[in-house]
């Protein structure tokens, strides 16, 4: 096709060319600044653990926090007198208001009285994990189609299919919430900051499992382009037929290269498979879990006497499923694995994807402690032996 169109005789702006090293660099301070925010989140996590007193106020959640000295300790609304005993059992800590009472109606609530009705959010709010999550991997999606569309950034096969990926755990797990969570847990709290943390995660994550391959395609595409408009040039001047639009606008058919990104390798077909596989079981888990919670639910607290043994007096009853013959959390299992394999979908040598990972494993590990923790204190005796954590025979 000849290089004339129906503008030619009107002076064009010449077409943009970007530097490839000063674009690498520009993603490069995108990607550490990301990978910053998890190093920060992890060592946050990690203080956590190994601090007793943070331990105790921020890691229990569910039936650990309704069941942690912590929360049981506790004073309770002053218009509501209450013995000891009903004050060790009460399930609302959202409602505890720290600090002397008064009953003066128009005194107002202080800071501190506020802060404090605020601590603790019903755990139901895990549901808005997912909408968020759901929602910035749906944005990333639509800038990455019409990036795509538009000719500017062909994304690696690798990014669309995590991008596929990361948008059915977030609506499978929207969906487990909503049917499952929610509606079974009606005294279950967690510390605000547990949702804080959920919320800055699943906002975060999609762009952080993606950004290195979507820069290393973006880096390629502006290499690409300068290429082809320096060629352009060329042909213009030396009088050959070009490709152009009805516009006058070269057109530039951008090719996929040789990245590892942009192949489906046995390592990403078994990670693919890894995912499904963690996937299906996890929402076994969370289905046998949410029929114990009915169990909560349905059962009448007044029934208990007080001469019940602890196992009798616990609420919640202790998993028998073969899910659970190995470790006390096998649902945090899977979502590790899930995790692991996307990172292993987007290359190894995504420092960015492993620190997501990472952050996972760790958050979910210090979870699993408190999980196996209350079960051994409620259920001593029902314990398997070699009964782990989160890992089999390791933790």
């Amino acid at each position: 096709m000849s290089h004339r169109s129906l503008f030619d005789g009107i002076e064009q702006a010449p077409l943009p060319v970007y530097d490839p090293q000063l674009v690498r660099r520009v993603a490069d301070a995108a990607i550490v600044g990301i990978q910053a925010c998890f190093v920060l989140a992890i060592l946050i996590v990690l203080t956590t653990a190994l601090v007793p007193s943070l331990r105790r106020r921020l890691a229990p959640y569910g039936k650990t926090l309704q069941h942690t000295p912590a929360t049981a300790s506790r004073p309770q609304p002053a218009q509501a007198p209450q013995t000891p005993k009903q004050a060790s059992n009460h399930g609302t800590p959202a409602k505890h208001v720290a600090g002397p009472q008064t009953d003066d109606a128009d005194s107002g609530m202080s800071l501190t009285d506020f802060l404090q009705s605020i601590e603790y959010i019903p755990r139901a709010a895990f549901t808005q994990f997912y909408v968020a999550g759901a929602m910035a991997n749906t944005a990333l999606g639509m800038i990455l189609l019409m990036l795509t569309l538009s000719g500017t950034l062909l994304p690696l096969v690798s990014v669309w299919l995590v991008w596929a990926l990361v948008e059915t755990q977030v609506l499978r797990r929207w969906s487990e919430c909503k049917r499952w969570v929610a509606p079974q847990s009606p005294g279950s709290y967690m510390h605000i900051t547990h949702f804080i943390a959920g919320i800055a995660f699943y906002v975060g994550m999609p762009l952080a499992l993606v950004v290195e391959g979507s820069a290393t395609a973006l880096v390629e595409y502006v290499a690409e382009h300068g290429r082809r408009v320096r060629q352009y040039e060329l042909d213009v001047a030396a009088g050959r037929d070009v490709e152009v639009d009805a516009f006058g606008r070269p057109i530039f058919r951008m090719v996929r290269g040789e990245n590892k990104g942009d192949q489906v390798t046995t390592v990403v077909m078994v990670a693919v498979a890894v995912f499904v596989v963690a996937s299906v079981v996890q929402m076994l888990v969370h289905s046998y879990l949410a029929s114990l919670r009915k169990r909560v639910v349905h059962a009448s607290a007044s029934s208990e006497s007080a001469s019940s043994s602890t196992e009798d007096k616990a609420k919640y009853p202790f998993p028998t499923s073969p899910l659970f013959a190995w470790v006390a959390c096998p649902h945090y299992l899977c979502e590790a694995a899930i995790y692991l394999s996307l990172w292993a979908i987007v290359g190894f040598e995504s420092q960015t994807a492993l620190l997501v990972a990472v952050w996972v494993l760790t958050s979910l590990s210090i979870s699993a402690n408190e999980q196996f923790n209350w079960y051994r204190s409620t259920y001593p005796k029902r314990i398997p032996a070699g009964w782990s954590r989160i890992v089999p025979f390791i933790y």
